[in-house]
């Protein structure tokens, strides 16, 4: 029997808000991030992808929110994503998820790299 663990990281949404680098969103005004994940869930790399899949539709969810209208940009809704996707990862800590999380975000990277060359 696996014994189920339950991860749950909290972002209080200054990170968050400091990725809207014109500041609209303050920790004070903003709510929290939270994202829980079981460790039975992060076994397999499917099941990672899922998870980290969850992990950034939330976090673009939540973001959007952050961004107040008028100051919609692609820009800051990506950074601010970015942000939390990385800082949750870092927080749950696990080995698989760290490393699919290096894995997209190489890829993403990659076109932008080329084109510098």
């Amino acid at each position: 029997m696996k014994r189920t663990n339950l991860i749950k990281a909290t972002l209080v949404a200054g990170l968050a808000g400091a990725a809207l680098s014109a500041g609209s969103a303050t920790a004070q005004e903003a709510p929290a991030f939270d994202f829980a994940v079981e460790t039975v869930s992060l076994q397999t790399t499917r099941d990672v992808a899922r998870v980290y899949a969850r992990l950034s539709d939330e976090a673009a969810s939540y973001c959007g929110s952050l961004i107040q209208q008028g100051y919609e940009t692609t820009g800051a809704l990506s950074l601010c994503q970015s942000d939390v996707v990385d800082v949750v990862v870092q927080r749950i800590g696990d080995a698989q998820l760290s490393r699919y999380h290096d894995q997209v975000q190489s890829r993403s990277a990659r076109p932008y790299a080329t084109a510098l060359n």
